[in-house]
């Protein structure tokens, strides 16, 4: 059987790997199940197929290759399956998704400084530590690159910090990303608390659109079932008109006119210290094979106070400024609702 793992040929190859995991339910949806229960619970047959039909599209091509082989005979894919798909998660997944890594993320916090001021970003003769990648960021961004929040901003890492038992592999990532340290700032976005844990967690990543980086979201067909982290571009628009006052004396900053295209400023032009896009290419893959993987991971959860309409922010003891912003976004939105009406 010749299979062609084109995009266009990709209903075929699902349809191949239902009758090898013996899936009748055309439809079915994988859950968020964790990746350590793919093979201990019947459900995780389907997350399985949607990792493999991930591969198949976001994947390097030896490796939608090596699974085209894999398919032309059943006792071939039953023999090989499991270690491939190991393999393929510690590719793919494992280097971004923290929940999956023993590497600790940052969670230090850092205080924006309110002038703005730049300090030098060359980090090319030395190996920059942790603390000065920091600083970095803040010179470079100024802010949460993503809803531009200026309070408890992160250092993020694009190629997630990992264990010494792996390093080998992380050095692998890293000289495919064409980056040499781990603190380096082209691997690193200032990000708040909620951004730097969507970016994580494969829920939100990097794209390019017309050559400028922009913010996107992985939804998982699950959660479109479930409504969950329904319309998450508007309700980032939304936090992003919160913060425009704060950032107007920075840099003149003012939302853009379309609303789904919600692009990545930064405060310093050195192209040169830009977040390596190789890297936000690998993350990107990330986030979209794990998405069709059901996205799970044993701490998944759905909080309430994602959704633009909760009045559960004024219940858990936010201070006052971040309540003025949470009720001039509630009374925004309603006024562009009374217009709609």
């Amino acid at each position: 059987m010749q299979l062609d793992a084109t995009a266009q040929d990709l209903a075929s190859i699902k349809a191949r790997l239902e009758t090898l995991y013996g899936i009748t339910d055309a439809d079915a949806i994988p859950s968020p199940l964790p990746f350590g229960e793919w093979t201990t619970k019947p459900e995780g047959k389907v997350n399985k197929l949607g990792f493999l039909c991930g591969i198949l599209l976001h994947g390097e091509d030896t490796h939608k290759n090596e699974l085209r082989g894999l398919l032309q005979h059943d006792e071939t894919f039953h023999l090989n399956e499991q270690a491939f798909i190991s393999r393929m998660f510690s590719h793919y997944i494992w280097p971004f998704h923290q929940a999956y890594n023993n590497g600790s993320k940052c969670s230090t916090p850092l205080t924006v400084s309110q002038s703005g001021s730049a300090e030098s970003l060359d980090v090319n003769i030395v190996e920059p530590t942790h603390y000065k990648l920091k600083k970095l960021l803040q010179a470079r961004d100024g802010g949460c690159l993503f809803c531009w929040s200026l309070e408890s901003c992160q250092a993020s890492h694009i190629i997630a910090r990992k264990n010494v038992a792996v390093a080998q592999d992380v050095d692998a990532v890293f000289t495919r990303a064409g980056l040499r340290w781990m603190h380096q700032v082209q691997n690193g976005m200032l990000l708040c608390v909620k951004c730097h844990d969507d970016f994580d967690n494969l829920k939100a990543y990097i794209d390019e659109v017309d050559g400028d980086l922009v913010v996107a979201f992985a939804v998982t067909s699950h959660e479109q079932q479930l409504g969950l982290r329904m319309n998450p571009i508007r309700k980032l628009s939304g936090r992003r008109r919160l913060e425009q006052d704060e950032w107007a004396r920075r840099d003149r900053r003012t939302q853009p006119e379309d609303d789904q295209v919600l692009r990545i400023r930064f405060l310093t032009d050195d192209a040169a210290s830009r977040p390596n896009r190789t890297a936000l290419e690998f993350h990107k893959a990330a986030c979209l094979i794990w998405k069709m993987a059901g996205a799970g991971y044993p701490d998944e959860e759905y909080c309430d106070f994602d959704d633009e309409h909760s009045d559960r922010g004024m219940q858990i003891g936010m201070d006052d400024l971040q309540k003025e912003r949470l009720q001039r976004y509630f009374d925004s939105s309603a006024t562009i609702a009374e217009g709609m009406q």
